[in-house]
C-alpha cells in the first residue's frame, strides 16, 4: 500500500488456539481459508485488540489465554506509516494485570484510537437488530471512536459514574450534595457522549457518496438525546425520586438505542432479510471508512468475518471492488477460496488449519 497506516506484522503468543505464530502482510488484503473452529477468527479478534475496548468478541482477558497453560497471552503489531515504522504489544499477565506499549511506552487503549483505526463485522452482527439496545450502543460507539479518539475514554467515565449512582440509588441513603456533585459529573460526560453519536450517525447519513451495489441506510438514535447540560441535569434531578424506586438511572446515553432504516426500501432493517442486514452493515462500513479518510487522513483496516455469508456473487464481487478502491488493509475470513474472486488482486492467502487444539498458519 502507497499510503496511510497498514499493519505489517502479527506475532501471537498463547492466544486463544494459538501457542505461538506469526504472520507478515505486504498486501493490501489477506484472505484466511479454514474449516470452521480451525482458528480464523482468533486471528483477527488479536488485531482488533489493538482499538479500544475488549475486541470482536468483547471477551474477558483471562477468556483469550490459552488452555490448558493459562500463562497469560501476548500479541504484537507492528505497524507502517508513511514515515515510519511504529510497534503496539498488548499482553494479559497470569496476575491479571493488562499492559499497552506503543514503540515501548506504556500507553492505553484511548491512545492506540488515535494512531490506528479498525473496524469490523462479524456473523453476530447479523442479528444487530433483533437483539437488545446494549449491542447497538456497541456498534454505534465502536465506529464514534473512530471520528472521536477520546470517547471510549468519555464513555469509560460516564459508565463508572452511573454505577455509583446506581449504588447511592439502591442504598437509598445518600447526602444531596454529594448526588448533586455526582448528577453535575454524569451530565458533564453524558453531553459528551450524546453530542459524538449524534454527530457520528449524522456523518454517516450525509455522506455524499452512495455505496454502489449495495443499499443506502439512513440511522437514528432513539430516545431522548440531551445536548443541553442544563436541561440535562435539571431532568435527571427530576427523576430522582423514580430512580430512587427502581435502584437506577433512567435517563442517559445508555438508555439510548439506535434504528437502521433501508432508504430505497423503507423498512426498517430489523424486518429485512438477513441478506439485506447483511448488506446494510457492508454499506455502513464503507461509508464510515470514506468519512475517517477523508476527516483524518487515517486509512482504517477492516475486518471481515465471514462476510461471505447471506451475500450473493454479485454483491461479494462488489465488495471487492470497493475495498480495492478504497485502497484500505482488509482482512477476509473464509471457509472457500472461490467464495471471493481474487484473481490476478493484491491479496495474500493465509491456510488456517488445527490438530489437536492448536492452530497453525500457513502462508502460501
Amino acid at each position: 500500500m502507497e499510503d496511510g497506516i497498514t499493519l505489517k506484522s502479527l506475532e501471537l503468543n498463547h492466544f486463544r488456539s494459538y501457542k505461538r505464530e506469526a504472520l507478515t502482510f505486504d498486501s493490501v488484503g489477506s484472505i484466511l481459508v479454514g474449516p470452521n473452529g480451525s482458528g480464523k477468527t482468533n486471528v483477527l479478534e488479536a488485531i482488533s485488540l489493538f482499538s479500544p475496548g475488549k475486541g470482536l468478541r468483547k471477551s474477558k482477558n483471562h477468556e483469550i489465554s490459552r488452555n490448558p497453560e493459562n500463562l497469560g497471552w501476548s500479541i504484537k503489531g507492528v505497524f507502517a506509516t508513511i514515515e515510519d515504522l511504529s510497534e503496539i504489544d498488548v499482553s494479559f499477565k497470569e496476575s491479571g494485570e493488562k499492559l499497552i506499549f506503543l514503540d515501548g511506552k506504556r500507553t492505553n487503549q484511548s491512545s492506540m484510537n488515535k494512531f490506528v483505526k479498525i473496524l469490523w463485522i462479524t456473523p453476530q452482527m447479523d442479528r444487530l437488530w433483533s437483539l437488545g439496545a446494549s449491542e447497538r450502543r456497541n456498534f454505534i460507539d465502536r465506529i464514534t471512536f473512530s471520528f472521536f479518539p477520546n470517547h471510549a475514554k468519555i464513555i469509560s467515565s460516564y459508565e463508572k459514574l452511573i454505577k455509583e449512582r446506581n449504588e447511592l440509588l439502591r442504598q437509598g441513603k445518600f447526602e444531596n450534595t454529594w448526588i448533586d456533585s455526582l448528577e453535575r459529573q454524569i451530565v458533564n460526560f453524558g453531553t459528551k457522549v450524546f453530542s459524538n453519536r449524534a454527530e457520528t450517525v449524522q456523518i454517516l447519513n450525509e455522506s455524499p457518496e452512495p455505496i454502489l451495489g449495495f443499499p443506502s441506510p439512513r440511522l437514528a438514535i432513539i430516545g431522548e438525546v440531551f445536548l443541553d447540560e442544563d436541561m440535562y441535569l435539571l431532568k435527571l434531578r427530576q427523576n430522582r425520586k423514580l430512580d430512587l424506586i427502581s435502584g437506577r438511572t433512567s435517563l442517559g446515553p445508555h438508555r439510548s438505542d439506535l434504528n437502521l432504516t433501508y432508504i430505497d426500501k423503507g423498512i426498517d432493517a430489523k424486518d429485512c432479510s438477513t441478506g439485506e442486514q447483511k448488506a446494510l452493515l457492508v454499506s455502513i462500513m464503507l461509508s464510515i471508512s470514506k468519512e475517517i479518510i477523508n476527516k483524518s487522513g487515517i486509512k482504517p483496516i477492516l475486518l471481515l468475518d465471514e462476510i461471505g455469508a447471506h451475500l450473493d456473487d454479485e454483491r461479494r464481487n462488489k465488495l471487492m471492488e470497493h475495498l480495492f478502491s478504497l485502497n484500505v488493509q482488509f482482512l477476509i475470513t473464509a471457509t472457500e477460496i472461490d467464495l471471493f474472486n481474487i484473481n490476478q488482486k493484491d491479496i495474500n492467502c493465509i491456510s488456517v488449519m488445527s490438530s489437536n487444539g492448536m492452530s497453525v498458519l500457513n502462508q502460501g
